[in-house]
């Protein structure tokens, strides 16, 4: 029996990527960024533009897709605060309530 088959509302493309991408990669961070990971990722930003996989790669802990939410979320709190030159440490304290 494919594993497919047992999730009535999963195709075996979708089991397969849920499973390389999540389960064997056990090295994902799930958690909150850290500043270094901020400071890095942009870094990163800045030389690779929105090429969210080759970032991706340099970072190691976090997937492309958990990098381009984070880039969208520093733009919009940047957006927010006017134009100001994006730093960890020019970004808020992350809410301790999620």
């Amino acid at each position: 029996m494919k594993i497919s088959q047992m999730f009535h509302n999963r195709d075996s493309d979708e089991c397969r990527v849920r499973y390389t991408k999540i389960i064997i990669n056990a090295k994902v961070n799930q958690g909150r960024w850290s500043t270094e990971e901020v400071d890095q990722l942009l870094k990163y930003h800045r030389i690779f533009k929105n090429n969210w996989a080759k970032i991706a790669k340099l970072l190691k802990t976090r997937t492309a897709n958990q990098i381009k939410d984070k880039i969208r979320e520093l733009n919009k709190y940047k957006t927010k605060k006017g134009n100001i030159k994006l730093s960890s440490k020019s970004l808020p304290k992350e809410d301790s309530t999620n």
